[in-house]
């Protein structure tokens, strides 16, 4: 699978989670076109970026257990200065992506 293609169908199944509409993991395969380990893998790679995510049978969803986004892209960069090696920037950035408990932001805008 291609990087932009798994970053898409990863951006989608963050959608459906959201929603808590995913489904079964069965109809999830089948509405993003893969097989169900395919899906089982990618659920895997998300947890692995740091999604807490869980199958709730009572919604019949997954579900996070803690509020995230995936979000991937890239961030303007700031102009900022260089102290011993490290930007300003980079410190800044790694800031957001602790407090907002974010994945992979696209932009500041935290949301």
């Amino acid at each position: 699978m291609k990087l932009i293609e798994t970053l898409e169908r990863i951006e989608r199944v963050d959608q459906l989670i959201r929603l808590k509409a995913t489904g079964r993991p069965t109809e999830l395969a089948c509405r993003l076109g893969i097989s169900e380990s395919s899906l089982y893998n990618l659920i895997d790679k998300m947890r692995c970026m740091g999604a807490e995510i869980y199958f709730c049978p009572m919604k019949s969803s997954y579900c996070y257990k803690t509020d995230v986004r995936f979000i991937y892209g890239f961030i303007p960069q700031c102009r900022g200065k260089i102290y011993g090696g490290k930007s300003t920037q980079f410190n800044r950035l790694s800031i957001f992506w602790s407090e907002n408990h974010l994945l992979n932001p696209r932009s500041t805008s935290g949301g």
